[in-house]
């Protein structure tokens, strides 16, 4: 059993090694989602936390259909569009740094609070106009 660990461990090395970006898949995703919250009229649940940082993500597209997400912390990945998660509309905390991204385009987010792109290769602040918007970084390293 361990072996095989192992061997999954060594092949995710390789492809990161080669720069190879991964797409997010549902087995991923559903060990990474935790906190479990009343939703809706407080009778369901879901999980509304996902922190998928690290995981050499390129593609976070399956993210839009979990549109109960609040936390989601995309950081240290290879992601260049987060257009995708617009769907989420109960999102309040959203981290991409050093990611790839040129753009911070996103529908307005009703209740976004916390924004963070730092280290990313964003040039300009359009498509940042959500209201409840306190916290936005869009700093990056000096050279």
């Amino acid at each position: 059993m361990y072996e095989e660990d192992e061997e999954e461990d060594e092949q995710e090395d390789e492809k990161t090694a080669k720069g190879e970006l991964e797409a997010l898949v549902h087995d991923v995703l559903a060990e990474k989602v935790s906190l479990l919250c009343k939703i809706g009229s407080g009778l369901s649940h879901a999980y509304v936390k996902a922190d998928l940082q690290g995981l050499s993500l390129g593609e976070v597209s399956i993210l839009g259909a979990f549109v109960h997400i609040r936390y989601l912390d995309l950081s240290n990945n290879k992601i260049s569009d987060i257009s995708c998660l617009s769907s989420l509309s109960q999102l309040i905390v959203l981290k991409a740094d050093r990611n790839c991204l040129v753009t911070a385009q996103l529908a307005p987010l009703a209740y976004l609070q916390v924004l963070n792109l730092a280290h990313n290769k964003i040039t300009s602040s359009d498509g940042i106009c959500h209201p409840l918007l306190e916290h936005l970084d869009l700093s990056c390293e000096e050279k």
